[in-house]
């Protein structure tokens, strides 16, 4: 084989050659006019993690306090392993929170779906449903009971964060006169 006949590799200019090649800013394909938004899916990902994150945390932190308690006066063996499994035992609620954010994220791209809209009445049916679908092995009642509870916890988290757009919807001014002119009134002025 002529090896002759072929450029050098000095003479290819190609980004996927060039090892020293760094872009200098993030180069997208979107469709006209739209912009980068993350989806319901991108976003189920963080709110997963980032609720059994805080979940474990809370519960490890409310176990040390516990085992703090119930172990006092111990030896310090036994203070350790009394303090490690009140730990162990209260960081399941990461798992709680994990469970529930779970459902809320799949009730909501359920939901966003099925409506076709993406909207904050979503998320306050989201919750909802995750209030029915957590206490369903409970019966109609504790059904019930979780499907308000969480309504209502959706609400206030849907008044929370969309609270920019109350309050600029609030502050408007509204008219509380309107003064029609027509051109027979500026004929006589």
């Amino acid at each position: 084989m002529d090896t002759n006949n072929y450029p050098p590799a000095e003479l290819i200019k190609s980004p996927y050659l060039d090892m020293g090649f760094v872009p200098d800013s993030n180069k997208y394909i979107y469709l006209e006019g739209d912009r980068p938004v993350r989806g319901r899916m991108e976003h189920c990902f963080f709110e997963i993690g980032t609720a059994v994150f805080i979940g474990g945390a809370i519960g490890g932190l409310r176990g040390l306090l516990q085992g703090n308690e119930l172990a006092r006066g111990y030896p310090p063996k036994l203070y350790r392993v009394v303090l490690f499994n009140q730990i162990v035992k209260s960081s399941t609620l990461g798992n709680t929170m994990g469970v529930l954010a779970l459902l809320f994220s799949g009730s909501g791209i359920i939901i966003s779906e099925l409506r076709k809209k993406e909207d904050p009445f979503n998320n306050i049916a989201a919750a909802t449903m995750t209030g029915i679908l957590f206490q369903s092995y409970g019966g109609r009642r504790k059904m019930t009971i979780g499907g308000v509870a969480g309504f209502f916890i959706g609400s206030l988290l849907t008044l929370w964060t969309q609270r920019r757009v109350i309050t600029s919807y609030l502050s408007r001014k509204i008219p509380t006169s309107i003064s029609v002119h027509t051109s027979i009134d500026k004929e006589e002025n």
